[in-house]
Parts: C-alpha cells; structure tokens; sequence
C-alpha cells in the first residue's frame, strides 16, 4: 500500500517528542534544502524526493549504520524494503570486494579487508 500524495511521514522527531515538528517532514526538509541544492548544482536531471530517499539510504549503508537503524528511519515495513530496492552499493566496496576474489582466485595472499 503506497502513501497518498501530500501525506507527511518524519524521517527522525528532531524534537525529542513522539510527534515531529514541521520542519522535519522529509517533504518540508526536501523543499527547503534539496531542491535549492539540486538547482545551485545546476543538475538537469530530474531529481526528486525519492531519489533522496535512495541516496540517503545508500549513504547510511556505505558508512555501516546497521540495517535496523536505517530501515526505521525510512519507516520500511521491513528491512528487504530497505535494502533490495533503495541501497545500492558503492563503487569502492564493488571495487574491494573484487580485488579480493582476484587476490584469493590468484593465490597472490589471503583475501583480506
């Protein structure tokens, strides 16, 4: 079941109390910092609120925030929503991870970190 346009879902209550103020609505937060963003990048793409949502999942994953942590501040059903549809994986990690079957397929050391 999807949200209905103009609905209000906080990604964290800032304020320390069980409902968030305004200015914590990820809508709100896009408005005021991510469009203005986007626009002084000068970035032609279409870039919206989802795609955000993407980039921050992804950027809390690549620093080792465990999945849990991610899953409900995104308020994901469960933690498969989380990862098989909004992380992705980053290139150094795809670029370590090979290098380490390269290392260990060649016989040239352990496959290490």
């Amino acid at each position: 079941m999807g949200l209905q346009r103009g609905a209000h879902i906080a990604l964290v209550p800032l304020n320390g109390q069980d409902s968030p103020r305004a200015e914590t609505w990820p809508e709100t937060l896009w408005r005021r910092y991510g469009r203005p963003a986007v626009k002084a990048a000068k970035i032609q793409k279409r870039v919206g609120f989802h795609t955000f949502r993407h980039k921050y999942t992804t950027l809390l994953t690549q620093n080792n925030e465990e999945v849990k942590v991610v899953q409900e501040l995104l308020r994901h059903a469960n933690s498969r929503i989380t990862l098989d549809l909004y992380a992705q994986a980053g290139m150094p990690n795809k670029r370590l991870a090979q290098s380490k079957l390269v290392r260990m397929v060649l016989n040239k050391g352990e496959a290490r970190a």
